[in-house]
């Protein structure tokens, strides 16, 4: 048998470190040397693989949470890092805010600005005076009837503030309700309002004044939608003609009109176009009448009507053109009903204020049916005009 490579003493240390006799005490360890390095031991296995993950993850670099190795009770500690004023555990073993309560010293007062205030908690509210503002609910609101009877509200002056066009204020436009007034005048004199149909200025709130618009040298009031005015053309100061001239009759018992038979006509005073005129849009020319006699014929009766009319052309020459058109007189209209015709339109295209018309009123043979076998009233030729002014801007331009 071959020699050992162990001397006698270093078998006699191993019998003693290994205690062969109680092998099954030292399953659980393994032999290794001592940290001089010198010597060999048996060390626990399970003791020395602790210390060994211990080391591992004790004195590293983490972040907001502290690692510890509990080497007597052979434990890991995970500790999160909190500093125990803003942030603690509580009695269930969870992190919480330890202070939610807001201050000033948190919350700098510098966010407390134009109508913000901040209290002594550092909470922030709304500055009101509680006489003109008030806060309800969640809602800001002028309180009361403020601004309809206090007197010391702004003005416009006041605020110094374009509200139509300035940009900072962030908005463009003011904006009421229906009857929602805003007053002008120390006692609230004129009110001004939209009452859901009409936009209404009353000037009677005290004492009835008057309304001046001041429009400024050679400005007017214009219409965005146009209105009509009537150019009348009296027949009764007509000219009659020497023959075919129509026949004056009793209309009523204290009044008399001029009746026309067929062929008969009259002339009529020239009419200059009103300053107010929109200036080259069309005159409608139209005929009242009514008829002396009930027709109870059993059918319909008519009674046509030319309008020669002549005016100032864009050339400035006087130049002509007719409209004709026809009544029917249907069976069952009594007498001295009235009759409405509308002759057509007269194209005045190009054409200024300072225009001069002048008609000719003409009934002439029926072509619709059974002549009306009576004279027939004409009370009044009119032209319908568009208007868009109170006047003209100059005595001779629009």
């Amino acid at each position: 048998m071959p020699e050992l490579p162990f001397r006698k003493s270093k078998i006699d240390k191993l019998e003693k470190i290994f205690d062969v006799e109680n092998y099954a005490d030292n399953a659980d360890k393994y032999l290794k040397y001592n940290a001089t390095g010198t010597e060999p031991e048996l060390v626990d296995l399970a003791e020395d693989t602790q210390d060994i993950v211990g080391g591992m993850v004790s004195g590293n670099t983490e972040i907001a949470i502290d690692v510890t190795y509990d080497d007597p009770n052979n434990k890991i500690d995970f500790a999160v890092k909190y500093d125990n004023v803003g942030i603690a555990v509580n009695g269930s073993n969870q992190l919480e805010i330890k202070d939610d309560g807001v201050t000033a010293s948190k919350i700098n007062s510098d966010v407390a600005g134009d109508g913000l205030g901040q209290d002594t908690l550092g909470a922030l509210f709304i500055n009101v005076d509680d006489s003109t503002i008030e806060i309800s609910g969640d809602t800001l609101q002028v309180k009361g009837d403020y601004a309809h009877t206090h007197s010391n509200k702004a003005n416009l002056d006041e605020i110094n503030q374009d509200l139509a066009t300035s940009d900072d204020v962030g908005f463009n436009s003011l904006n009421l309700n229906d009857n929602k007034k805003v007053n002008l005048g120390t006692d609230q004199d004129v009110s001004i309002y939209y009452d859901g149909i009409f936009l209404v200025i009353d000037s009677s709130n005290v004492d009835p004044t008057n309304i001046i618009i001041n429009c400024g040298s050679g400005k007017t009031v214009e219409l965005a939608q146009s209105v009509f005015e009537d150019l009348q053309f009296q027949i009764t100061q007509g000219k009659q003609p020497s023959s075919s001239a129509p026949t004056w009759a009793a209309l009523t018992t204290n009044t008399g009109e001029y009746g026309f038979g067929v062929n008969e006509y009259l002339d009529l005073a020239s009419n200059e176009v009103m300053h107010k005129w929109k200036e080259g849009t069309s005159g409608n020319f139209h005929i009242h009448t009514s008829i002396p006699t009930a027709n109870s014929s059993g059918g319909s009766y008519y009674a046509q009507f030319t309008c020669y009319i002549a005016y100032i052309n864009s050339s400035h020459i006087w130049t002509e053109t007719s409209l004709t058109s026809e009544i029917e007189i249907p069976d069952g209209s009594s007498a001295l009903q009235n009759f409405y015709l509308d002759l057509g339109d007269l194209d005045l295209s190009g054409l200024l204020i300072g225009t001069q018309i002048k008609v000719r009123i003409k009934r002439i043979a029926a072509t619709g049916g059974t002549e009306y076998p009576s004279d027939v009233f004409i009370h009044q030729i009119g032209c319908h005009l568009e208007c868009n002014t109170l006047g003209s801007r100059t005595e001779g331009a629009k």
